[in-house]
């Protein structure tokens, strides 16, 4: 029993394999049902949720974000329309941990490495693979073409680090954040997945005893 939080670099696989890891081990798996229950906490609409999550760490988002149009407004109302990415964050520190206190779940991306940095019973993946598999997953599931799965890729890579470093100022991909780094470049998603599922159900998410 466990609360798995899943980081990848974009087009590593990471989103299908915490679903298939979900699956295997029958828990909850935790995407965009987050944006569900910070709408509901915040009392604004999922569509204004997700588009601050959309654009959160880009800053032109954060630039114009008091410049909100009428059309936008009209959404959440105009005593909403200061739901901003600050507010946003605020919302996945309060939120996520909840959704660890329920126990047994999947919980993709949003920063929960760092939210969950130090709770108990939290096994912390990061999904890594070379640049040419990831644009060949992105083409083969996206179906976009090569340019605009490589640019994707770079966009994705800024805006992850833009966002995160709010949360922790270190590199989102230092595996030492994490207890298990995977390269899918040099593992199968399946077996990638195995590995997950045998380390929820056999190790324990402490840091050993170390000799002083």
């Amino acid at each position: 029993m466990a609360i798995i939080t899943i980081s990848r670099q974009f087009g590593a696989g990471g989103a299908t394999l915490g679903k298939g890891i979900a699956d295997r081990l029958k828990y909850r798996f935790v995407s965009s049902a987050i944006l569900d229950e910070i709408a509901k906490e915040a009392n604004v609409s999922v569509k204004w949720v997700k588009s601050v999550d959309r654009d959160a760490g880009d800053w032109l988002m954060r630039f114009t974000s008091k410049w909100v149009t009428i059309d936008m407004a009209r959404h959440v109302g105009q005593d909403k329309a200061d739901f901003d990415e600050k507010k946003y964050r605020h919302f996945l520190k309060t939120i996520i941990p909840k959704i660890a206190e329920k126990d047994n779940a999947v919980i993709i991306g949003r920063a929960s490495q760092f939210i969950l940095q130090g709770h108990p019973n939290v096994l912390h993946i990061l999904f890594v693979a070379d640049m040419k598999d990831r644009i060949s997953f992105l083409t083969e599931h996206w179906k976009v073409s090569r340019a605009e799965a490589e640019k994707t890729i770079q966009v994705r890579r800024k805006w992850r680090r833009a966002f995160l470093k709010n949360f922790d100022p270190r590199e989102p991909n230092d595996p030492g954040i994490y207890h298990a780094t995977i390269n899918t470049s040099k593992i199968s998603l399946e077996k990638a997945r195995d590995m997950v599922v045998w380390m929820a159900k056999n190790l324990g998410t402490n840091p050993p005893d170390r000799p002083h």
